[in-house]
């Protein structure tokens, strides 16, 4: 979080509201989070690290870059890796091609997925007040929205942020 600055972060997800566990058709939220990013490294940064935990699997992750006179340039896509961190989470890493400049304004989208975690609480219909309909909550104190979304999960971060949650076949 001393690298970037994180400007924006637009999570849009899918709640699918299957059985727990693991495995497909299981219960769990997937989609992107998209972080809009200023880089405040003077010297430039060649890799971006956040906070994620070992509940959230990121399948990809792209890099858009501004440029001036396009109005939306296209993604490219860039490795990333885990590291272990702690016993609450772990290091995201996404490696970027070429370093960033100093001041120059990114976006980093990660596509991923988070089942069973410590950041996300799944209600089986008979848990709520109608015992009718499934329902989900997520949960961001402390350390937990690592569990959740990738982000720099730190009380000293502040960002805008907004969320698009698609619930098929929940009506």
């Amino acid at each position: 979080f001393r690298a970037f600055e994180l400007l924006h972060l637009h999570l849009d997800l899918r709640a699918e509201f299957g059985p727990p566990g693991p495995g497909a058709g299981s219960r769990g939220l997937s989609g992107t989070a998209v972080l809009d990013l200023r880089c405040l490294e003077p010297e430039g940064a060649a890799e971006l690290r956040l906070d994620s935990h070992p509940c959230l699997e990121v399948t990809a992750a792209a890099l858009r870059r501004e440029r001036p006179g396009s109005e939306e340039p296209p993604a490219e896509p860039v490795s990333f890796y885990t590291q272990p961190f702690s016993h609450y989470g772990q290091a995201l890493c996404v490696s970027f091609p070429q370093p960033c400049r100093a001041a120059e304004r990114l976006q980093v989208l990660l596509t991923y997925r988070v089942g069973e975690g410590p950041g996300v609480c799944w209600l089986a219909p008979e848990q709520t007040a109608g015992k009718k309909k499934p329902f989900v909550y997520t949960q961001g104190q402390a350390v937990l929205n690592r569990a959740f979304f990738p982000c720099f999960d730190t009380p000293a971060v502040k960002y805008k942020y907004s969320a698009l949650i698609e619930e098929p076949g929940v009506g």
